[in-house]
């Protein structure tokens, strides 16, 4: 543990640069280790993924992504924020399109324009109700697979609001119809046993909204542990 990243209450762009700026020390100064992240909202992916190019411009770096949303907002809206991440890292040129692969979408809060969007660019993205027909395990291993295929170094980011509502109330889009604790749990699993998975985060938990006996904590201290556990398995 390399403890928190100065934060900056006001200013977003210092919060932003300051996240780059360890990334990319910690994967210069810790080659042999898995980097893991804990947001944050998921504005913070992009400059993990940053920091982690700077540090290894030589890799190419791909993504895979449990979420309920594309995440590929226009940042001319309100700047990098949370909605905006991997649409931050396509035209930053840091991840193409096409090595992105995002398993879990649902529900009614991704618009025609981002699904056009995610075409235009090759973005890989699996519904949750089609990853769920073929099981979810089948479905991260044939994304890993594909992934492994085409670039040096795997990233996995891990937005909590992926989860039903029912199994994670404190996330700030929280939503019905999400992953269930062991779906997701699963899904974790599989990704850290990946030989190339090199660095995840976790992101979008809001302790204040999660209720009384805390799941979504739990869930999220389980995510972290469960991806751990994978890559002990390597």
């Amino acid at each position: 543990d390399v403890g928190d990243v100065p934060m900056h209450v006001t200013d977003i762009k210092t919060c932003h640069d300051n996240i780059i700026v360890a990334s990319a020390a910690l994967h210069r100064h810790f080659q042999t280790s898995t980097i893991c992240a804990i947001g944050g909202d998921h504005s913070i992916t992009a400059m993990m993924v940053k920091g982690q190019q700077q540090a290894r411009p030589n890799e190419k770096i791909g993504i895979l992504q449990f979420d309920t949303h594309f995440d590929l907002r226009d940042m001319a809206d309100n700047g990098p924020s949370n909605g905006t991440p991997m649409r931050n890292l396509i035209e930053s040129g840091v991840v193409e399109g096409k090595n992105m692969y995002n398993i879990g979408l649902h529900g009614f809060f991704n618009t025609k324009d981002l699904k056009k969007y995610a075409d235009q660019n090759g973005v890989n993205y699996i519904t949750l109700r089609n990853a769920r027909k073929k099981g979810i395990e089948v479905t991260v291993l044939h994304c890993l697979e594909e992934l492994a295929s085409k670039v040096d170094t795997i990233y996995l980011t891990v937005d909590m609001d992926v989860l039903d509502i029912a199994n994670a109330p404190g996330v700030p889009a929280s939503t019905p119809g999400g992953m269930t604790t062991a779906e997701l749990l699963e899904g974790v699993l599989a990704a850290g046993r990946h030989q190339k998975v090199k660095a995840m985060d976790i992101v979008c938990l809001d302790p204040l909204k999660d209720s009384h006996v805390q799941p979504t904590v739990k869930l999220g201290t389980h995510v972290i542990l469960t991806f751990l556990t994978g890559v002990m398995l390597r």
